[in-house]
Order: C-alpha cells, then structure tokens, then sequence
C-alpha cells in the first residue's frame, strides 16, 4: 500500500520558494508536486448530499454499499379495480363502465330521496340488480349517464350519446312489441 502524503495542518498559508530556470519553468519534481498541491487545496474534494451524510451517521458508520437501498425494487402488482367486479348484461369498456359509476355517484346527490317520498324498501326494488338481466334498463342508463356528461360540459350531445340514444329506442320499440304477448308486463323507464 502506497504511504499516503501529510501535509501540514496550515499548508495553505504557508509560503513555499522553488527555483525556476530563466523561461520561468520549475526543474525539480518535488518543487512541481509541492505547487500542484497548494494550487489544489480545497478543489478536488468529494461533495455529498446533506441527506445522505445524515443518513450515513444515523446508521452508525455502516459501509456506503451497505446502507444504499438496491436500485429496483419490484412493487406489488396493484389489485384490480373494483368496477371490474361488476358483472352487467352487456360487455361495456372501460371507460364506459367508468362513466357509468361516475353518473351514479353523481345521480345519488342531485335526486331527492325516495324513501321519503314514497313507501316501500330499497331491497325489494332491485334496480341495480336489473343493470345485469335487463338489456333496455342498462342501455336507458348508459343513456342518461352520457346524456349527464354532456349537459354538466355544456356541449351539444356526443356521438355515444346519440348511439346509447338508438339502442335504447330499439330495445324498447322490441319490449313493446312483445308486451302484446302473455306474461310481459314490466316496462321501466
């Protein structure tokens, strides 16, 4: 192991002659190290974080590649959303199944309550049990939540909402139709 160099603890006040040749030129090595050394006083050191100098203390002087962190670190896989637990009679996207959750979080706070206006439990009216078996219910949803959109951005109505629009009349035009025959006789709007 090479001996490492002291120098004095006031090396940078110290003054220090050396010969120079007639051009100006120092010819002794010690004399070029001994200027080197005063001229690098102060500019070759290692800065470091704050944060990490703390860091390095706070631990009791444990080695640097010890206490660093590794640099990947793999992050549990995130759970699915819970909207995605929803099964409906239709397969909808993602984004339409997010419009549909926003227009009942919204829906929920600008209807009034129904229990205080009419007499019967929320459990035996299964409506968001119908967004599952009811094709004509879930589409006239789609449709007012669409429709909701657009009025809340005061535009004029969207392309899904003309296209939620149409199917919804055709579900209905064929639910009216087949209320002519025995045993159909739920229509809800």
């Amino acid at each position: 192991m090479p001996k490492k160099r002291t120098r004095p603890a006031n090396a940078a006040h110290t003054f220090a002659f050396v010969s120079v040749n007639d051009f100006g030129q120092v010819q002794q090595a010690a004399d070029r190290r001994l200027i080197r050394s005063h001229c690098m006083i102060g500019k070759n050191k290692r800065r470091t974080d704050p944060k990490s100098k703390l860091c390095k203390h706070s631990r009791g002087g444990e080695n640097e590649k010890e206490s660093q962190e590794p640099t990947h670190v793999q992050s549990p896989i995130a759970p699915p959303s819970d909207l995605l637990l929803v099964k409906f009679v239709n397969d909808i996207d993602s984004q339409t199944r997010k419009l549909l959750f926003e227009y009942f979080v919204e829906s929920n706070s600008l209807l009034y309550p129904q229990e205080l206006g009419v007499d019967h439990e929320y459990s035996r009216s299964s409506w968001f049990v119908w967004l599952s078996h009811d094709l004509g219910f879930f589409q006239s949803v789609l449709l007012s939540a669409s429709a909701m959109v657009d009025y809340k951005t005061r535009k004029p109505f969207s392309n899904a909402t003309h296209q939620h629009l149409q199917k919804t009349i055709g579900l209905l035009n064929e639910r009216l139709r087949m209320m002519s025959s025995p045993g159909v006789t739920q229509l809800f709007l």
